[in-house]
């Protein structure tokens, strides 16, 4: 995955992987937890502990706006996908 993801979700544990960014981890307990990637990089698992689905939801920045009664920014974009099979 290239770009900056919000949060990738998946359960039993967290798996083993790399990330070329930036990113933190939050427990939501009973085995529930997100990775919360806070700069663009690379992911790559390389152990997913048993799970066979993921869910993902992607969050794209908006465009800066211009100064001086100049135009406004671009609007970010967000896209969400269920169940993908690992």
């Amino acid at each position: 995955m290239i770009g900056k993801a919000n949060a990738l979700t998946v359960g039993k544990g967290i798996p083993e992987f790399t990330y070329t960014g930036t990113y933190g981890i939050i427990d939501d307990g009973n085995d529930n937890w997100r990775i919360k990637f806070t700069s663009t990089g690379t992911l790559n698992f390389t152990k997913l502990n048993g799970a066979k689905y993921i869910d993902v939801f992607l969050v794209g920045r908006g465009g800066n706006g211009a100064s001086d009664d100049g135009g406004g920014g671009g609007g970010g974009y967000t896209r969400t996908e269920k169940n993908i099979r690992m």
